[in-house]
């Protein structure tokens, strides 16, 4: 997955972020919430070299001196022999060694300050606690630093600021795990939004349709949905954002050399898209002034969505020979559109491949500047395969609400074993006209 394709996802799917992180800061304080808090109390010792004189050099060794011994002071801190003085001192039920867990020593960088910290649950016992460590280590440094045979030791320790009861814990940090939480789910999200392509089966976007096909892609296009719609929707080409992305499907299409003159749609799945976006790709061409036909062989398409009669001799019915070419040609609410119904027969596959669908073909484009040949889905039926040989060029529509990458690999598969030109594939989204969206570009 490229960076390309991350940020489009986050741009499609930002909630996923947005509800992971809230997750995680809920979890975060939620952790806060039941981990025991403690307090840490610090009390501060300054060590000094003890005598020396007055000139700068014996200064700067004095400095040098008590800053060795700040740092093995830090060490001895957490002694068990001092942490059991601790423990005498202020009758403490602890061990030696869970004392020494709950102390620590921090030298201040660059001086000769040394800071001892001691962490309980009661506020109270950690002031004790960290009060009593530095009286007891003053004490038990003092023997070690004086050299035998000498009462002044070599290094005095002094305590600078005594600790005070702590207002505050010092854990949990409900900021930090909040922010941790944050963190970790917008890690979470974005690892979500890395594989929801990889799992998902569905195609999400045009580029993403044309790796997978190797095709021109063109959408995604908002189409109405016919059973939702009256025939004036189904063919309606108003000023809007849809229409306009279908003008210039049909400007892509008018545009290739040569123009194709006879049209096949057929949807990679069974559904309304393609029955939906060639009504609408014939009533561009419609608008135009060219005179368009639309021929729909699918026994499933409902003849009154075209404002046609149920009863009305259609396509089955000339090609058995019980219809003729101006019997199936019913006029729209469009002046320079007519539509054939697939007629009162199911039985239309074995008609198809039939010399009179051929010389039906070659009359509608004696008789018509544009033809559009809607058929079932390609995967479910062999329509589209058997129609491709009498078509200029055939558009795959996606309807991106149904199909899935298994389906439009097969579809492709279908037309490539047909040799059929394919001339696009076109992502649609049914949608009632009652609420249009965006519609983007069309061909990419």
């Amino acid at each position: 997955m490229d960076f390309q394709t991350v940020v489009s996802a986050i741009r499609r799917r930002w909630w996923v972020l947005a509800i992971t992180a809230l997750i995680g800061i809920f979890v975060g304080n939620l952790v806060s919430t039941h981990e025991v808090r403690e307090y840490t109390a610090t009390t501060r010792l300054f060590v000094a070299a003890t005598g020396g004189g007055n000139s700068s050099s014996e200064a700067y060794s004095g400095g040098q001196f008590s800053e060795q011994r700040v740092q093995s002071y830090a060490q001895m801190i957490s002694g068990q022999q001092l942490t059991r003085r601790v423990i005498d001192r202020l009758h403490l039920q602890l061990s030696a060694d869970e004392l020494s867990s709950r102390v620590n020593a921090a030298i201040v960088p660059r001086t000769v300050l040394l800071d001892l910290s001691a962490t309980d649950p009661s506020p109270e016992r950690a002031t004790a606690i960290a009060n009593a460590l530095a009286d007891e280590f003053i004490q038990y440094a003092g023997p070690l630093e004086t050299p035998v045979g000498e009462s002044t030791p070599r290094a005095t320790i002094t305590v600078v600021n005594r600790a005070q009861i702590p207002s505050t814990p010092s854990s949990p940090n409900v900021v930090a795990n909040a922010v941790y939480g944050c963190i970790g789910g917008l890690m979470i999200g974005l690892l979500c939004l890395a594989l929801i392509p990889v799992i998902s089966r569905r195609i999400n976007s045009a580029e993403e349709l044309g790796r997978l096909t190797g095709a021109t892609t063109a959408g995604p296009l908002l189409v109405p949905d016919p059973d939702a719609s009256p025939q004036h929707n189904l063919f309606d080409t108003s000023c809007s954002e849809e229409s306009e992305g279908l003008r210039r499907l049909r400007v892509q299409l008018d545009a290739h050399d040569p123009a194709p003159q006879v049209l096949l749609v057929t949807p990679a799945t069974a559904g309304r898209a393609a029955v939906a976006l060639g009504g609408r790709i014939a009533a561009a061409f419609a608008e135009t002034g060219r005179s368009t036909a639309l021929l729909t062989a699918d026994s499933s398409l409902d003849a009154t969505w075209f404002g046609v009669a149920g009863d009305s001799p259609g396509l089955t019915d000339l090609l058995s020979g019980s219809a003729g070419f101006d019997d199936v040609l019913h006029s729209t609410v469009r002046p320079q559109l007519s539509v054939v119904t697939h007629g009162g027969s199911d039985a239309i596959e074995a008609l198809l491949s039939s010399a009179a669908m051929s010389a039906f073909v070659d009359d509608l484009r004696k008789e018509f500047d544009r033809v559009v040949i809607v058929t079932g889905s390609v995967n479910d039926s062999s329509a589209a395969s058997v129609l491709s040989a009498v078509v200029d060029a055939g558009l795959l529509v996606v309807d991106t609400s149904r199909s899935h990458r298994g389906d439009v690999t097969r579809a492709i598969g279908e037309f490539t074993a047909a040799r059929a030109h394919l001339l696009a594939v076109v992502m649609a989204k049914v949608k009632a006209p009652e609420h249009p969206q965006k519609t983007s570009k069309a061909f990419r």
